[in-house]
């Protein structure tokens, strides 16, 4: 049987704006959420009023601005949260509790799965594909679904991608993760961390990023 087309509703949150995503299917069933970064209220307002049931919570990366409601969801629907095996240490990195110290902000002491490259996440009729893809953080991930779709969080985005200059990051390994990223077919919708959606063949054409890779 074909996996079911799965849909998404997008919520930004935070104060940096970040891109929170519900993935779920025609039979309203599970749910995923993706990248949980703040704002509980806007992501559980919509699974009321939907009757959908959480399963699971997928950060693509350990920033604050992608977990700030990790904690809160996941006493909520008792479920758990999926991080890269490379991010796990980011979560409980010191500057990074005291920078959410700092914000008042509610973080998840600890992932209760770590994800590697090429799994498959699979839940109530989603399927989700594992891409490793560090760069902005060792960790970063993309998620890719059956049908065309490609969560991207942080290492790509619309005309840009992920910042490269942080403690955690590496802007060689981002560039050999961007060429992985071009190899998608053209039409595949990138669903990114923040900013607007596009797709690979727009981005191959007018991002300067992916433009001069490869």
């Amino acid at each position: 049987m074909a996996p079911e087309k799965i849909k998404y509703k997008k919520f930004i949150v935070g104060k940096l704006q970040a891109n929170s995503y519900i993935l779920f299917t025609d039979n309203l069933e599970k749910c995923l959420i993706i990248d949980p970064g703040d704002e509980a209220h806007k992501l559980t307002e919509f699974i009321k009023n939907t009757g959908l049931k959480p399963a699971g919570i997928i950060l693509t990366h350990g920033h604050f601005d992608h977990c700030a409601a990790a904690k809160e969801l996941k006493s909520l629907y008792k479920i758990p949260v999926m991080i890269h095996k490379d991010d796990r240490d980011l979560l409980t990195s010191p500057l990074y509790v005291e920078l959410a110290d700092l914000l008042n902000i509610s973080i998840p002491p600890k992932a209760d799965l770590l994800l590697k490259d090429d799994e498959t996440i699979i839940e109530g009729g989603i399927e989700l594909k594992v891409i490793h893809t560090p760069g902005h953080t060792q960790g970063s991930i993309c998620l890719k679904s059956t049908g065309n779709l490609l969560f991207t969080g942080d290492t790509l985005f619309k005309g840009s991608v992920g910042r490269s200059d942080l403690q955690e990051s590496d802007s060689n390994k981002l560039k050999k993760s961007l060429n992985i990223l071009k190899q998608f077919p053209p039409d595949t919708i990138i669903l990114p961390g923040h900013g607007e959606s596009s797709t690979i063949k727009q981005e191959i054409e007018l991002n300067p990023f992916l433009k001069f890779h490869g």
